[in-house]
């Protein structure tokens, strides 16, 4: 007959435990790795590309107020035209609040992407920084497991 004692049963119990969390130590420090390559991947993309950003963000109000004052010279001169012209000139004003238009929501873009990829950023460094809180836990976990199967 077989006998199975609790000492055996523990040894084994704490083996397969030790293993387990060997891989799961080997796998998040894979993934860890991953998102730290991520997380500078994308702090370089944005400070290449701050520059840009910053000078598209600034020039953004300069052409808005140019076509805002485009589209007071065409009031004006709307106002002392015949109606042939008129009409020719109220498809031009159209087109002038069709790219203040577009030129703000290309303002509101830009700035939202800034702000995407700076929050993506801070997101997946409080996620490693989250990572190894619990890689620390594991490792405390498999301290003391080995300390009882010591015993």
């Amino acid at each position: 007959m077989i006998t199975i004692s609790l000492q055996g049963v523990l040894q084994l119990l704490g083996i397969v435990l030790v293993v387990i969390a060997i891989v799961a130590v080997v796998m998040l420090v894979r993934v860890l790795r991953n998102v730290a390559d991520i997380t500078e991947n994308v702090k370089e993309v944005v400070e290449k590309h701050k520059d840009d950003l910053d000078s598209t963000i600034t020039a953004i109000p300069e052409i808005t107020n140019s076509a805002q004052d485009s589209i007071r010279q065409v009031n004006t001169i709307l106002d002392r035209s015949s109606e042939d012209i008129v009409d020719s000139l109220k498809e031009v004003k159209s087109t002038l609040v069709n790219a203040t238009r577009v030129s703000n929501d290309l303002a509101d873009t830009v700035e939202y992407v800034g702000t995407a990829a700076v929050d993506t950023a801070d997101f997946i460094s409080s996620g490693v920084n989250r990572g190894n809180s619990t890689l620390s836990y594991i490792r405390e976990i498999a301290q003391v497991v080995r300390d009882v199967l010591n015993k």
